[in-house]
């Protein structure tokens, strides 16, 4: 199972993040043809009128599929906590969030691996505003 962002070719900052069972290129295809989610629909119409595309980075690969719904809600709040402004409309509480990140760190032991996203996430923008 992959855990993915979307991200616009405009300004490489991802908006949108989600899970997937298949390789994230099939997803984001679908993603591309479908006209569920109000907010990422609008989001992606904006993306391709400003001459721009939609492109996926798999953010973690998970070997075990149960743990997708944890990975899942962990980076969409891990990302909104760092100021990423995503197009995702799950309603989780702060409560459901805490306990999912808390299981989740407790089951990956991601402290590492917080620490190497976050630098790869600020060298991949940095390399958008300088370009």
């Amino acid at each position: 199972m992959y855990i993915y962002g979307l991200y616009s070719s405009l300004d490489g900052v991802i908006r949108y993040v989600g899970k997937t069972n298949r390789h994230p290129t099939y997803r984001k295809n679908q993603h591309l043809s479908s006209d569920i989610g109000e907010k990422k629909v609008a989001w992606i119409e904006e993306v391709y009128a400003s001459g721009g595309s939609v492109e996926i980075m798999a953010l973690e690969e998970l070997e075990d599929a149960s743990e997708g719904a944890y990975a899942e809600g962990y980076w969409i709040y891990g990302l909104r906590g760092l100021g990423y402004d995503l197009v995702n409309t799950q309603p989780v509480s702060t409560k459901v969030f805490n306990w999912l990140w808390d299981e989740y760190r407790l089951k990956v032991r991601l402290d590492e691996r917080e620490v190497a996203l976050v630098k790869e996430l600020e060298n991949f923008h940095r390399g958008w505003s300088d370009g």
